[in-house]
């Protein structure tokens, strides 16, 4: 039960880390373009 308790936070805060670094790339990529 704790490892199921455990393991949704930790995915969360990766899927947040990429979700950031997704943001972060495209506004480099306007950025760049403009």
């Amino acid at each position: 039960m704790e490892q199921n308790v455990k393991y949704p936070k930790r995915a969360k805060k990766v899927i947040l880390m990429l979700f950031d670094n997704f943001v972060l790339g495209i506004y480099l990529l306007v950025f760049l373009i403009i």
